[in-house]
C-alpha cells in the first residue's frame, strides 16, 4: 500500500479548501468472502442469547479495509489524488 498512502479517501462529496481540477470515472470495488461453517453456528449462537459476533465484526472490519485500500489502487492507476463519496456497503450472500 505504500504507493497509494498519498490517495485521501472521504465519505463526503466535497473536499474544503481542496479544488478538484477533473473528476474522473467512478471506481468500485466487491470483495466476497465466506464465513467457516463452525464459525457462523458459534455466531448464530451468540446472536441468539444476545452477544456481539466478534468474529463477523472482525471480518467485516477487514473486508472494509481491503476494499479502501483496493480503491486507493484503483484511484493510483487512473492518477487521482482523492476518492470522494466513499460508501460501503455490507451485504449477506446467502444460498436460500
Amino acid at each position: 500500500m505504500e504507493n497509494f498512502k498519498h490517495i485521501k479517501v472521504t465519505t463526503t462529496s466535497s473536499l474544503q479548501n481542496v479544488e478538484i481540477v477533473e473528476y474522473l470515472e467512478p471506481i468500485s470495488v466487491t470483495i466476497v468472502i465466506g464465513m467457516n461453517f463452525f464459525e457462523d453456528v458459534l455466531t448464530g449462537f451468540r446472536d441468539v442469547i444476545g452477544g456481539k459476533s466478534n468474529t463477523y465484526t472482525k471480518s467485516l472490519e477487514k473486508i472494509n479495509e481491503e476494499a479502501i485500500i483496493e480503491l486507493k489502487r484503483r484511484a493510483h492507476y487512473l492518477n487521482a489524488n482523492y476518492v470522494i463519496g466513499l460508501s460501503i456497503d455490507n451485504d449477506e450472500i446467502s444460498a436460500q
